[in-house]
């Protein structure tokens, strides 16, 4: 069998061709992979948040409970309610903001979420 320019030729264009599609099928596996991971992370995160919040709520109500056997005046309690519930509310905003803002561009249309609301809607498994 003879070796010509032209077989060399043709059996480059082939290595090259599957260097190409090799690269193509791992930067298509990475994607997904790392879309995986993104998911998790941020499932996690929002687990930890949920729990987090529930528990500063339970603290708030001991605080209540506290403040009106303390004698405080309804007035004070009221506007300290009113503080903390929008301190919660406010981090609730921020960290589901800054979630948004973590996730690397061609991720972001992979966040099912924008809101406190549509986050732990996200979480118990609905879709917007």
């Amino acid at each position: 069998m003879q070796f010509s320019a032209i077989n060399g030729l043709y059996e480059a264009c082939w290595f090259f061709s599957g260097m190409f599609l090799y690269r193509m099928v791992l930067s298509f596996l990475n994607v997904g992979y790392h879309s995986l991971m993104i998911k998790t992370i941020t499932d996690d995160g929002l687990t930890l948040a949920r729990t987090l919040v529930q528990e500063v709520e339970i603290l708030l109500e001991i605080k209540n409970d506290i403040m009106k056997d303390s004698d405080f005046p309804d007035e004070y309690i009221t506007t300290a309610n009113k503080l903390d519930q929008n301190m919660v509310s406010n981090w609730k905003s921020s960290l589901v903001q800054k979630i948004n803002h973590a996730v690397p561009g061609k991720f972001k249309a992979s966040m099912e979420f924008s809101s406190w609301s549509e986050a732990m809607q996200y979480l118990r498994g609905g879709k917007k």
